[in-house]
C-alpha cells in the first residue's frame, strides 16, 4: 500500500505466471488496478478493475474502487452508479456511503444522498423511506420526504438539477 510501484510489479509478475483459478486472477487484477489508482494512473486502473470484474463480478471493494477511479476521470454519473452497486452488494460499506454522498452533494443532489442509507441500521434504528407514526392522540401519520410529491423531481430530473444551480 505504501509502495504502489513495487506492488504493481509484484501483481504483474503474479499475473504473468497465468493463475489457473479465475478468482485468483480476478483478485490479482483488481489489486493491480488499486496499485495503478494509487499511482494516479486512472485510465489503466479502470481497465484493470473492469477486467477483474469480468473475471469475477463479486470481488469485495471492486465497485467502490471503480467508483473512485471514475470520479477521478470526471465520469461522475458512472461513479454514482458504481458506488450504488457497491452499497447494494454491501449495505454497511461506510466508505461507499460516504463517497457516494459527498459526490451527490457536489452534484447538487442533496436530497438524494440520504436515500443511499435506506435499509441501513444505526444503533438499532433503521433508516426507511417511509414510516407510520402514531401520535399520543391515536392518530396515524405517514412520514415521508416531501420531494416525493414534486413532479419536477419525479418526471424531469434534468430540470430539477438545472433549478438547483439557479
Amino acid at each position: 500500500r505504501e509502495r504502489p510501484k513495487e506492488s504493481e510489479a509484484v501483481f504483474r509478475s503474479a499475473l504473468a505466471a497465468s493463475p489457473r483459478n479465475p478468482r485468483q486472477a480476478a483478485a490479482l487484477t483488481h489489486n493491480l488496478g488499486v496499485s495503478l489508482k494509487m499511482q494516479r494512473r486512472y485510465p489503466e486502473a479502470l481497465e484493470a478493475i473492469s477486467r477483474a470484474q469480468v473475471l469475477a463480478n463479486d470481488i469485495p471493494l471492486a465497485d467502490y474502487n471503480r467508483g473512485n477511479v471514475l470520479q477521478h476521470l470526471g465520469k461522475l454519473e458512472d461513479a454514482v452508479d458504481a458506488y450504488r452497486l457497491a452499497i447494494a452488494r454491501n449495505p454497511i460499506d461506510l466508505n461507499a456511503h460516504r463517497d457516494l454522498n459527498q459526490l451527490l452533494y457536489r452534484l447538487g443532489r442533496d436530497d438524494e444522498f440520504l436515500r443511499s442509507y435506506y435499509g441501513t441500521h444505526f444503533g438499532g434504528i433503521e433508516v426507511v423511506e417511509q414510516a407510520i407514526h402514531q401520535g399520543l392522540d391515536g392518530k396515524r401519520y405517514l412520514v415521508i420526504h416531501g420531494d416525493l410529491f414534486d413532479l419536477v423531481v419525479q418526471n424531469a430530473r434534468w430540470l430539477a438539477h438545472l433549478g438547483d444551480k439557479a
